[in-house]
């Protein structure tokens, strides 16, 4: 997972630009199946109301596909209760649906959330992609 780990850090970080902020920390966390501690998890994107490209509302679900047990990754929302704009599992070109999933954050060293990323590597084919940004 290592190796998988630090391909999700370097690309999360790059789409951050985190070269061009050294005086900020960029931390990594990688999301495991919180019963069994699987790693290569299934993705559901529901967006919300407000959802913009680089400004996500709405709720990151992961489900694991080998104990079944579904969590919350990522929720970003009004606190209305609203009907989702979409729902959209996380499918990779190559049909792929199983992904090492990981969320990065850029904070100033003050305190301050500034932005972050969800990335995702598919385990099927290794493709690496973006799932949602926030700021």
């Amino acid at each position: 997972m290592l190796d998988i780990e630090a391909e999700l850090r370097a690309f999360a970080e790059k789409r951050l630009n985190a070269e061009a902020y050294q005086d900020c920390t960029h931390r990594l966390d990688a999301f495991e199946c919180e019963q069994c501690g699987f790693v290569a998890l299934e993705a559901t994107v529901e967006t919300h109301p407000g959802n913009e490209r680089g400004d996500f509302r709405g709720i990151l679900w992961l489900t694991c596909p080998r104990c079944h047990v579904q969590r919350v990754g990522m929720s970003i929302t009004s606190g209305e209760r609203t009907p989702p704009v979409s729902v959209e599992p996380l499918r990779c070109e190559c049909g792929g649906l199983r992904f090492h999933l990981a969320q990065c954050e850029r904070w100033e060293n003050w305190g301050f959330f500034d932005e972050g990323t969800v990335v995702a590597r598919c385990e099927s084919c290794g493709a690496l992609r973006a799932v949602l940004d926030t700021d």
